[in-house]
């Protein structure tokens, strides 16, 4: 109160073009649900093999695929618990910089996975390995502009809050 008048706070409205269609992160979380269990039950069929046949680079390249996803998982684990508004909106930025590129590399990389297991249920041809080439960098380059659209947002009184357009998670 200033002068015995009480200010009102500012209200702060999101354009309705920032505002995500329930629908389009409803089917992307299920891909990602989807993508978690594919990762836990590769890691473990991985473990098995490598205790009963050894080390290939069929099962370096599964491992690998698993490890990054559940890392991703992880990731936004922590998201989860951090605090809305850090201490200075670069802080926010960088954040939101990390997330885009991580998100992409872990969608990226179960794409990856899934290709390779085509490839190999497919009898290695050289159509699906040229197909699946063609459609990994189809996938790299939605992943780009997804992060190059991709921004942190912050709003006094409320915190800060990534956005991303919701047209980038088709590709």
């Amino acid at each position: 109160m200033a002068n015995g008048n009480a200010t009102q706070p500012a209200m702060i409205c999101v354009p309705a073009a920032m505002v995500p269609d329930s629908r389009v992160y409803l089917l992307g979380n299920m891909i990602y649900v989807m993508a978690l269990e594919n990762s836990v039950r590769g890691l473990l069929d991985a473990f098995f093999t490598v205790q009963n046949r050894g080390w290939s680079t069929n099962v370096k390249i599964v491992m690998l695929c698993n490890l990054w996803l559940i890392s991703k998982y992880v990731l936004d684990v922590v998201h989860a618990f951090l605090p809305l508004e850090p201490p200075a909106k670069g802080g926010a930025q960088k954040w939101g910089f990390m997330y885009s590129i991580s998100f992409a590399m872990s969608m990226i990389t179960f794409d990856a996975f899934l290709l390779f297991k085509t490839w190999i249920v497919c009898s290695k041809t050289r159509f699906f390995k040229i197909a699946g080439i063609i459609l990994l960098l189809i996938r790299t380059g939605w992943a780009a502009a997804d992060i190059g659209m991709s921004y942190t947002e912050c709003y006094p009184g409320i915190g800060c809050m990534f956005q991303q357009l919701p047209f980038f998670l088709i590709g």
